[in-house]
């Protein structure tokens, strides 16, 4: 059991544009199918976890982004209103907004979904991680999933093991070479 469920990011926009870029790649695309799967996913997330914490964007104006209904909100889920923006994996030094934003999030043994995986959930989990935190990341609550289902027929599409999350350092071992550059960190995983 995780202490918390933490999704980046929960944007109607992220998901119109993934699913834009899915409908795109893929014409035949059952987006009713898809929408269902990927709330299964989440729904098995937060049944995992003691609590679950949204992290949304705040605007100028004071006032949060809307929140897909594909993830939802209950009354129980914490809200943590940011304005922090990713600055992607190749950016020469580390967001010490995300260190901020780690802070506020409860508990030691954290599951992490939301977009993009490769910027701003990468970013939460290693600055996690550097807090002495278990971080899994449950892979297709991110926008991994919209990308797997993008790739060609011919392609391997393999679900079901990614359906369950993916220890950090297993995660991490694909980028160990672009941590040691932005972070000046070895990891040994």
């Amino acid at each position: 059991m995780y202490d918390s469920f933490v999704f980046l990011y929960p944007h109607t926009a992220y998901f119109d544009t993934n699913e834009g870029n899915l409908c795109t790649n893929r014409p035949d695309t059952d987006l009713e199918t898809i929408r269902q799967y990927f709330r299964d996913q989440v729904s098995r997330a937060r049944s995992q976890s003691s609590l679950t914490t949204l992290i949304v964007v705040k605007q100028e104006n004071g006032e949060l982004n809307e929140i897909s209904p594909l993830i939802g909100q209950s009354p129980d889920d914490i809200l943590l209103p940011t304005n922090v923006a990713g600055t992607g994996l190749d950016a020469p030094t580390r967001n010490s907004d995300y260190e901020k934003l780690s802070r506020m999030i409860t508990g030691q043994n954290i599951l992490l979904g939301g977009f993009h995986l490769q910027d701003c959930v990468f970013q939460l989990a290693l600055e996690l991680f550097a807090q002495d935190r278990q971080v899994d990341i449950a892979m297709l609550t991110t926008d991994f999933f919209y990308d797997l289902l993008s790739l060609p027929d011919h392609a391997p599409k393999t679900i079901d093991p990614l359906s369950h999350p993916i220890p950090l350092p297993e995660f991490l071992r694909h980028f160990k070479e672009r941590i040691k550059r932005i972070w000046d960190v070895e990891l040994a995983v």
